[in-house]
C-alpha cells in the first residue's frame, strides 16, 4: 500500500475546509439577501397602497365612509375601491408564493381588509354582486381570517 503524503491530505483537507466555510458564507448571504427582497417587496406593496390612501382614509372608524352607507363618498370612485381590493389580490399571490409570511401580512394588513369588508357598500357591490370576480381577494380574508361570512368561491 502506498502511503499520501502529508502535504496532499493537508491540502485536501484544506480543500473541504475551504469548501464548508464558502458554502456557508453562501448560505448566510443567500439568507440575509432572501430578507432584503422581502423588506423590499413590503415597502414596494405599502407604497403602491398609498394611491389608495383616499379610500383606506374613508374607511377607516371615524372616516368619511361609514359602514351602512349606500354608496362610495363623493370623493372616492368605485374604480378606486377596485384599485384597492386588487391590491390585496397581488399579497394574496405573494403569500401563496411563499414571499410573504402569513402572519406577517395578518398583522399588517388585517385591519384593512376587515375594514373593506364591514363596509355594507363594498360588500354588496363589490363581495356579492361581483363575487367571482374577487375570489382571490375572498381566499385572502379567508387565509388571514378576516370573517366575511360569504360563502362561494
Amino acid at each position: 500500500m502506498t502511503e499520501i503524503p502529508q502535504e496532499i491530505v493537508a491540502a485536501a483537507i484544506g480543500a473541504v475546509v475551504a469548501f464548508i466555510g464558502s458554502y456557508l458564507l453562501l448560505r448566510w448571504q443567500l439568507d440575509e439577501a432572501r430578507k432584503l427582497a422581502k423588506a423590499q417587496l413590503l415597502i414596494e406593496f405599502d407604497n403602491r397602497l398609498t394611491l389608495y390612501d383616499k379610500v383606506h382614509s374613508a374607511l377607516r372608524p371615524n372616516g368619511s365612509w361609514k359602514t351602512e352607507d349606500e354608496d362610495t363618498p363623493a370623493d372616492i370612485e368605485w374604480y378606486e375601491v377596485d384599485g384597492y381590493m386588487g391590491a390585496f389580490e397581488r399579497l394574496e399571490q405573494f403569500i401563496v408564493d411563499n414571499i410573504i409570511d402569513e402572519n406577517a401580512a395578518r398583522e399588517f394588513y388585517g385591519y384593512r381588509l376587515s375594514n373593506l369588508v364591514n363596509n355594507q357598500s363594498i360588500r354588496r357591490n363589490k363581495l356579492i354582486n361581483e363575487q367571482l370576480s374577487w375570489c382571490r381577494f375572498l381566499r385572502l380574508c379567508q387565509r388571514l381570517r378576516v370573517e366575511t361570512d360569504i360563502d362561494g368561491c
